[in-house]
């Protein structure tokens, strides 16, 4: 990434936390190809050795309601993950493989 801006929309750390990247009304610079149709939410932390936790799982499940109840995302959305890491000798194993079922169940 050579921007030196936050790509993202929004960021949810690990104590359920919701920051602002680029909001709801800016093109994201998160996933070339679906930025101008997407809304990029970034999950902060390492997810190897464990998943989202249940509060910044819920927060994102809020946030995303909230994103319809106000027309900014679509009631059929679809999601997609991916996972960004700046340590490049880690291979691709993560935590977040059930992600559909994760944000099911948050609270």
């Amino acid at each position: 990434m050579e921007s030196r801006y936050i790509g993202y929309n929004f960021l949810i750390s690990g104590d359920g936390k919701v920051y602002i990247g680029r909001g709801w009304r800016t093109v994201g610079a998160h996933t070339i190809g679906v930025n101008k149709k997407s809304i990029g939410i970034a999950l902060i932390g390492t997810f190897y050795d464990k998943s989202p936790n249940s509060v910044q799982l819920n927060s994102m499940k809020n946030l995303i309601n909230f994103g319809i109840a106000f027309d900014f995302i679509d009631k059929k959305f679809k999601y997609y993950s991916e996972i960004n890491d700046v340590r490049p000798y880690i291979n691709d194993q993560h935590n977040i493989s059930n992600f559909s079922e994760m944000i099911q169940n948050a609270q």
